[in-house]
């Protein structure tokens, strides 16, 4: 077996170039059998697109059939608690998050997206507050927690829709967003027991996050450095 002098990857013994990174195929010991049959189809065929709109009713079907039967049960055979309600708030964030892009061929802006799905959440929370009752933790820690979130999935939505950053910048976006949800989520619970804002656990959170973020910036803005990565990885 040969293996790519350039990245590294197994060749098959039937391609004279990398089928990864092009690089011709050289191997004294074992030449290019040209007469075996290639693994891969030597014509290029487009997939058929998948209809959008039969995706979304038979994921619509999938969500809703769990929750009309759990329905069914709780409230009209088995009449104890809620419990229902916890199946049904989960398909309908469900149902949210996937099917609304598949309805629209020009996607939701971001903006109307993920207030959307941030009010399906806060909703899907509230169900608790019906079964165990609110002493204030609904409005003091999961709508913040939620509203946090949410302006982080906005934020880094938008960058990555106008600047369409490559994977390793959209990591870095990633780590920097959990950095900042851990200071935001620490500040919020310390407000809502202590009555102080101030941060402490989350800190050591925010110096690893920042521990990684330095040596991937280092990396993006060094073209050499960046391809090698990029090689060595496959990405």
């Amino acid at each position: 077996m040969s293996y790519c002098v350039n990245c590294g990857v197994e060749l098959e013994k039937t391609i004279e170039l990398c089928p990864l990174c092009g690089t011709e195929v050289k191997n004294p010991k074992q030449p290019v059998d040209k007469l075996s049959p290639s693994p891969y189809p030597k014509k290029r065929e487009a997939m058929e697109p998948v209809d959008r709109k039969e995706t979304a009713l038979l994921l619509t079907i999938v969500l809703l059939a769990p929750s009309v039967a759990c329905f069914i049960i709780n409230f009209i055979i088995f009449r104890q608690g809620i419990w229902s309600l916890y199946v049904i708030g989960a398909g309908a964030i469900l149902w949210t998050f996937f099917v609304p892009s598949l309805l629209f061929k020009n996607k939701l802006h971001n903006i109307i997206y993920v207030t959307l799905d941030a009010l399906v959440v806060m909703i899907y929370v509230y169900i608790f507050v019906l079964e165990f009752g609110n002493n204030g933790w609904f409005e003091g820690i999961a709508v913040p927690i939620v509203v946090l979130v949410s302006i982080l999935l906005l934020i880094i939505s938008n960058i990555y829709s106008y600047y369409n950053p490559g994977i390793m910048a959209m990591t870095m976006g990633l780590i920097v967003a959990i950095g900042l949800f851990a200071v935001g989520v620490e500040m919020i619970l310390n407000m809502y027991f202590k009555h102080e804002i101030y941060i402490f656990w989350s800190a050591i959170v925010a110096i690893c996050c920042c521990m990684i973020i330095i040596p991937l910036t280092i990396i993006i803005n060094n073209n050499r450095l960046r391809e090698e990565v990029r090689r060595r990885l496959h990405l």
